[in-house]
């Protein structure tokens, strides 16, 4: 069964390019009271969240590791160690910690039966290495993973129902487990991992309702599933905006709440959080930051700041994810630039990186046209993104349809318009455009038609008509072949699921 189970989850790879929240919230573990564990394991946990690793590890020296008496300092220890490894991409250090997972494993299978933080212990380590696994294309053992957490979080769960930490593992599983498409329901019916959204959310409400010492992570959490998974932004930026203004807090959130902030069209707000990291020189250790950095420049047209971030990015970086993308964006900063340098970077870009998330997928498509692409549109692109609508209104005064003398450049800003006009809550006039791309769009490689279809869908789901909302969100999946084929599906069942639910 393994040898068959292996064979299909290697086809399913683009699975993974869903999967970037997991970074995010892969870096907040359990928010655990001081009170409630050994001070120096509070204090290297403590390290952890502020990416420090070395120095989480020679607090932890001090410590016992005997599980039965200080469980914590073995899961503050896991997760350094995956921490480390999930965030450098680094496949040297990948092979230097694997084998931790079991090691640790053992020593929590030696635990007596009656110890509620056994099973918890079972379940985090194994969530840990499923999102590292993941990370470094070894599916089958992520899944393994997954599959291996959901049990020891539901045998916990029964034998410990009033221990509030297994409700927040459950609520991330269902919820991660919810969130795989409707082809990959197989795999995960194989695996015993079936779970839905709501489930997941709603038991990630309950531990933050409780005030737990879990709560912090709850809600971070359901933050990110929110502003990934679910279309509530709004209601992620709040929780966030309630973190940030608590006293001392660590690089992680900050880092957490800068991606939210970017995916909300906020570019600005996390421009500050950034600079803050880089202040304190975490970029050194994440370039990932840099990457961040050089987005909010190109969106807002400073492009040569925006190269030399991403040239950072790039030397210090040890992984695959984004390098394609990171190489696409600086040939687009000098094509925006009018640089010579543009075609230089596109060989780039097709050369190095791969093409596992969706990210560089869309870069892919990009440098694969046979035209340049059009500078206005790019413009249009970005400046929407980062929430820079004054860049957007200067080209629109003197930018019509007829601007463009192809069919494709016409579709485009019909799309880059709706996006405008939807990001700005002029909805009807948002509706008008993404139509107009529908209706000529039929089937194409970009992804125009399809997320016009799922944003008309969410317009109409705000006004509460859910035969139309449905409608465009059954037609959003119907588009093949796009670059966030998986990502614009998943939203699509997410939303059909909830209108069917209403009845």
């Amino acid at each position: 069964m393994k040898a068959k189970l292996l064979k299909k989850i290697s086809k399913a790879k683009a699975v993974k390019s869903s999967l970037f929240c997991l970074l995010i919230f892969f870096v907040l573990p359990v928010k655990a009271k001081e009170t409630n564990i050994n001070p120096i394991v509070y204090s290297a946990y403590r390290e952890v969240l502020n990416l420090d690793f070395n120095k989480a590890r020679e607090k932890l020296n001090f410590v016992s590791h005997n599980p039965e008496s200080m469980p914590y300092a073995l899961y503050v220890a896991n997760l350094n160690d995956a921490l480390e490894v999930y965030l450098s991409d680094d496949e040297t250090l990948f092979d230097q910690y694997k084998d931790s997972e079991s090691s640790r494993l053992k020593k929590v299978a030696r635990l007596p039966d009656n110890l509620p933080e056994k099973y918890f212990l079972e379940a985090e380590i194994r969530i840990h290495w499923a999102f590292v696994n993941f990370k470094f294309g070894h599916y089958f053992n992520a899944f393994w993973g997954f599959k291996q957490a959901f049990s020891s979080a539901k045998t916990g769960m029964k034998l410990f129902p009033d221990f509030i930490p297994y409700k927040k593992s459950l609520g991330v599983l269902h919820t991660i487990s919810g969130s795989f498409p409707e082809n990959y329901s197989w795999m995960l019916s194989i695996l015993n991992m079936e779970g839905e959204i709501s489930e997941g959310m709603n038991e990630l409400n309950e531990v933050v309702e409780q005030n737990s010492e879990f709560s912090y992570e709850a809600i971070i959490y359901q933050s990110i599933f929110q502003t990934y998974l679910l279309n509530e932004n709004e209601k992620a930026i709040l929780k966030i905006y309630s973190l940030l203004n608590k006293p001392n807090q660590e690089i992680t959130l900050q880092l957490v709440a800068s991606v939210i902030f970017m995916r909300s069209e906020k570019s600005a707000e996390a421009e500050k959080l950034l600079a803050e990291l880089q202040d304190q020189k975490v970029d050194e250790k994440i370039p990932f930051i840099n990457y961040l950095i050089g987005t909010i420049f190109l969106q807002k047209a400073d492009y040569l700041n925006a190269i030399q971030q991403y040239q950072i990015f790039l030397n210090q970086f040890n992984g695959q994810n984004f390098i394609k993308d990171a190489y696409c964006k600086i040939a687009i900063c000098h094509w925006l630039n009018n640089d010579p340098y543009y075609s230089y970077y596109i060989s780039k870009a097709r050369e190095e990186g791969q093409t596992v998330i969706d990210t560089d997928k869309n870069a892919e498509s990009m440098i694969e046209q046979e035209s340049l692409p059009n500078k206005l549109l790019l413009k249009m692109r970005y400046a929407t993104d980062g929430g820079y609508f004054g860049i957007v209104e200067k080209i629109l005064e003197s930018t019509t349809e007829q601007s463009f003398h192809t069919a494709q450049g016409k579709i485009e800003f019909h799309y880059r318009k709706a996006r405008y006009y939807h990001k700005t809550n002029h909805l009807s006039e948002a509706l008008r455009e993404y139509q107009a791309v529908i209706s000529v769009q039929e089937d194409n490689k970009d992804y125009f038609a399809a997320n016009s279809s799922l944003q008309c869908g969410y317009i109409y789901l705000s006004r509460n008509n859910y035969n139309l909302a449905k409608q465009y969100f059954v037609k959003a999946k119907s588009y093949k072949n796009h670059p966030y084929k998986y990502s614009i599906d998943k939203k699509a069942d997410i939303e059909i699921e909830k209108i069917e639910r209403k009845g």
